[in-house]
């Protein structure tokens, strides 16, 4: 978003805070958009006006239409003025580029097996060690499966070492979820049993991609997710996972992603794609799915400029229900601003690498 403050779940604790802020504007410069992107900008409800301003480096955003009213989708673009390499090796280097900003309290990336070393660096936050002590199969304050909730429940809560034990239990809880999803695929992916009736991960993550190549194919990336161990990494694509915890509003967010980048033509240009799915996440969303492409703005091998567009989606319950008809609104208006200010905050920490 930084690739992974991310972006959906940093903009949802800025609408609980109501954070005000404006990233519009409005100017006469003309960017070198490819067609494709124009066009899928178009059809997105961008404004004339919006485009334009793109080539004065200001970034732009807007809620998109979704098929149901927990869905929530943004779609934001800014220009990088820098080769489009460069923010490639930021996401290979994800650790460094993200780490110490934007709300990161600490993560990393996993082995392939992830092992306990991986989340070395991971902490239970005070007010989820409050909640985990009274967490119970269908009534948990952290979004967890069954299997990880009877860990806690054997935390011996009234010792000293409780919070040593909660810590080891959520490491090991994310480590085994993470080798078990790189041994069985979509099929072990999370069944959150924290309230209410079980709910299955996998259909709800495969329904994100529905339409997420509307700006240009993806390459059978789509179908590598949603059929994920069943079909083999696409050439030339590169994969890894990595786990952050931010800090926003009144609780901490641990999440688990999933990224895939794999370079691309789009009209003609030497393009980019990076999927990242979030297959954890601890509060406020269950999934979420971001897209980024980064188009250059010719069709030159030395390109020093690139759009970025980022198209993201995510299920949230807060956007469900009373809370969603109340609240709805602003939160939408809130995750589309702080999607245009994670797209600059991108703008930004490229342009100053060295």
């Amino acid at each position: 978003m930084r690739l992974s403050a991310t972006v959906f779940i940093c903009a949802l604790a800025s609408a609980a805070v109501l954070v005000e802020s404006s990233v519009a504007a409005r100017t006469d410069a003309a960017p070198e958009l490819s067609p494709s992107v124009a066009r899928y900008l178009q059809s997105v409800g961008f404004e004339t006006d919006d485009i334009a301003a793109l080539g004065s480096g200001r970034s732009a955003a807007r809620v998109t239409e979704t098929s149901t009213r927990e869905l929530l989708g943004v779609v934001a673009v800014v220009r990088v003025n820098r080769p489009v390499l460069r923010y490639v090796d930021a996401l290979r280097d994800i650790v460094t580029f993200e780490k110490g900003g934007n709300g990161v309290i600490s993560m990393g990336t996993f082995s392939k097996p992830a092992r306990l070393d991986d989340v070395s660096g991971l902490e239970v936050a005070d007010v989820d060690l409050e909640e985990l002590s009274r967490c119970r199969v269908g009534s948990c304050d952290m979004n967890l499966p069954a299997a990880a909730i009877q860990k806690f429940r054997a935390v011996k809560w009234s010792a000293p070492a409780a919070r040593a034990q909660a810590r080891h239990a959520l490491q090991t809880t994310l480590v085994d979820y993470v080798n078990d999803y790189l041994a069985r695929g979509n099929s072990a992916l999370v069944v959150y049993e924290d309230r209410g009736s079980p709910m299955p991960l996998a259909a709800r993550s495969a329904a994100l991609f529905a339409g997420s190549d509307g700006l240009a194919s993806l390459g059978g990336l789509a179908a590598y997710f949603t059929k994920y161990r069943s079909l083999p990494l696409p050439a030339d694509a590169e994969e890894f996972f990595y786990w952050q915890q931010l800090t926003f509003g009144m609780k901490p967010v641990t999440r688990v992603n999933h990224l895939v980048i794999i370079p691309q033509t789009i009209d003609g240009r030497p393009a980019w794609v990076a999927v990242s799915r979030m297959i954890y996440a601890s509060h406020y969303f269950r999934d979420g799915l971001e897209v980024r492409y980064l188009v250059p703005v010719d069709a030159s091998p030395s390109s020093n400029a690139f759009y970025l567009v980022l198209i993201s989606r995510s299920h949230s319950e807060s956007l469900a229900g009373l809370k969603g008809l109340l609240l709805g609104g602003i939160i939408r208006r809130k995750v589309r601003d702080s999607t245009a200010r994670h797209v600059a905050h991108v703008k930004e920490r490229v342009e100053e690498r060295p």
